[in-house]
């Protein structure tokens, strides 16, 4: 054992004897024993739920990350299987963001961004449909927002475009996993038939 575990064995030890004692000042030493221990489980508790939640956090960064790494991204069933709709699943729109982060964006410069948004994630979550043509829908329809309002922009229409080219670079890079997650929940595996 390392020198810092003992250390934190010693305290733990040390803070259950001091409450121990206050306990037993106050009361039954059978029940101060065993709030002190219900109080001791729950910070395991928690302590062990916080880490749990660091490590899904890192398992989907990591996967991000090894995912944007320059191979096509492409859902693929295993070998003799191919893809098919799941007639039991419909694309839900989730607003800009994903894995449970929402970017609530209220940008004068692009409007309605979150239109966009939606109709990206209906793109991800239609079985077969590729992320080349999802990605590039998605940069058309900022785009699109931005001409709409050129003449309310003025010289801004060329922030407004910067602001789309930001968001359409993220999807590229980063929206390997959304798009393969949403496709495994539109798409069916099933043996080829060989008819």
């Amino acid at each position: 054992m390392d020198i810092k575990r003992i250390s934190l064995m010693k305290g733990l030890v040390y803070f259950l004897f001091l409450c121990l004692i206050s306990r037993i000042r106050s009361g039954s030493v059978l029940q101060g024993v065993k709030d002190v221990l219900d109080g001791v489980s729950n910070i395991i508790d928690d302590l062990a739920f916080g880490v749990k939640q660091v490590r899904q956090t890192l398992d989907v960064v990591e996967d991000v990350v090894k995912n944007s790494q320059g191979n096509p991204c492409e859902f693929k069933c295993p070998q003799g299987q191919v893809p098919k709709r799941n007639k039991h699943y419909k694309p839900v729109p989730q607003g800009c963001g994903s894995y449970g982060i929402q970017i609530h964006l209220n940008l004068p410069l692009l409007k309605d961004v979150h239109k966009c948004c939606d109709k990206h994630d209906i793109c991800y979550g239609t079985c077969m449909n590729s992320k080349v043509k999802c990605d590039s829908e998605f940069a058309n329809c900022l785009f699109n927002k931005c001409e709409k309002q050129a003449k309310h922009l003025g010289d801004d229409v060329r922030k407004c475009t910067g602001i789309s080219k930001l968001f359409h670079m993220g999807v590229q890079a980063l929206g390997c996993n959304a798009f393969l997650d949403s496709q495994a929940e539109a798409c069916i595996c099933t043996v080829r038939d060989e008819f």
